[in-house]
């Protein structure tokens, strides 16, 4: 999915909007991830579902809505820097020994460190990631023995909409920075 740096992008623009209207970087990581999931899932169901055989159609697809999502924000937002602030908790710095940090980006060092943690449990501790990975494998067998494949790759493909909305929030802030 060549879409996935544009998902990227809506999230720091609806994250951008929301924490413009509410004042909340939580609520704006939040609203970001599950308005990009939505698109996602919604992409995923109507569009690229139709095509999983062609590949190549696949990526000229995700390629054409790269253009069709940039040019969308563009009139959206316009084409200047924005900015949104860390949450003041994490604004500034903090000194480990003689290493100065800044505070935020051991904020987005730890909230990576707890993304990776939920996927691998989430893969490896669910039976929904039990069908993930039996779907990946064998498709047809999947298919077979009782499992949703459509439903189950929407739901990763939504997952992966929603991290990259949320690593949009999480990167906003040092956007025009």
């Amino acid at each position: 999915n060549l879409a996935q740096g544009s998902y990227y992008m809506l999230g720091v623009y609806v994250g951008l909007t929301i924490h413009r209207l509410f004042g909340n970087f939580i609520l704006a990581a939040a609203g970001a991830a599950i308005a990009v999931a939505i698109l996602g899932i919604l992409m995923q169901r109507f569009v690229l579902r139709q095509l999983y055989d062609n590949h190549l159609a696949q990526v000229l697809l995700t390629f054409g809505f790269v253009f069709i999502f940039q040019d969308l924000s563009l009139i959206a937002w316009g084409g200047f820097p924005h900015n949104i602030s860390p949450p003041p908790p994490f604004q500034g710095s903090t000194t480990v020994g003689e290493i100065t940090f800044p505070t935020y980006r051991l904020l987005v060092v730890a909230v990576g460190i707890m993304v990776a943690l939920f996927l691998w449990w989430f893969q490896e501790g669910t039976r929904m990631g039990s069908a993930m990975r039996a779907a990946v494998d064998d498709e047809e067998m999947s298919q077979v023995v009782g499992l949703n494949v459509p439903l189950t790759t929407t739901v990763v493909f939504g997952v992966g909409a929603a991290l990259a909305g949320l690593g949009g929030v999480m990167g906003g802030p040092f956007i025009g920075a």
